[in-house]
């Protein structure tokens, strides 16, 4: 266990039971520079207070003691019970997502 600093918002204040969860941004399917080779640790803030279900939407679903999260289109798809709803994800800056130089000052960052 430890703690986990975010930046405030509405999303983050209104969680209700909020749990952070250290996952891979491949299990989460998270869109990434194609550069990595590695998983990336993303943190995903759960609101342990919504238990229903939501069409695609990210679930933290308990399916027989294993901690999964998915999104699905049906509630027949969920296939165990859900124990929270992935309310914000929080990826890292990574030294490869920086633009590259377009050659205009205004493109760059120290204008």
């Amino acid at each position: 266990m430890g703690t986990v600093a975010l930046q405030g918002s509405a999303v983050v204040s209104t969680c209700v039971d909020p749990v952070a969860i250290i996952a891979n941004h491949i299990s989460l399917d998270i869109p990434l520079p194609e550069v990595l080779k590695e998983g990336v640790d993303v943190i995903a803030l759960v609101d342990r207070a919504v238990t229903t279900f939501d069409e695609r939407k990210f679930l933290l679903v308990d399916v027989g003691g294993e901690l999964t999260i998915r999104a699905y289109n049906t509630k027949e798809e969920v296939p165990g019970e859900i124990i929270g709803r992935v309310q914000y994800v929080q990826v890292p800056w990574l030294s490869c997502m920086q633009r590259k130089s377009s050659g205009f000052e205004e493109d760059d960052e120290l204008y």
